[in-house]
C-alpha cells in the first residue's frame, strides 16, 4: 500500500491536523510506503497548460 501524507497547515507544530494526520498514518502505515508532502514548507509550483509538476500527478495516482 502507498499513502500519500499531505500537510498544509501553516502553524507547524501547533496544527491540530498534522497531529491528527501524523496519528493516522501511523495506525494505517504498518507496511505502506509513505510519501509525504508538506504544502506550506514546499508549496506547488505555479501549473501551465504544460504542467510543471509531473512528479506530483504521479504520486497522487500511486497513492492507495
Amino acid at each position: 500500500m502507498t499513502i500519500l501524507h499531505i500537510d498544509s497547515s501553516i502553524s507547524g507544530d501547533d496544527s491540530v491536523s498534522r497531529r491528527l494526520t501524523r496519528a493516522i498514518v501511523g495506525h494505517l502505515g504498518g507496511g505502506a510506503d509513505v510519501i509525504y508532502r508538506d504544502l506550506a514548507a514546499n508549496p506547488l509550483p505555479h501549473l501551465t497548460a504544460r504542467g510543471q509538476a509531473p512528479d506530483i500527478l504521479e504520486q497522487f495516482i500511486a497513492a492507495d
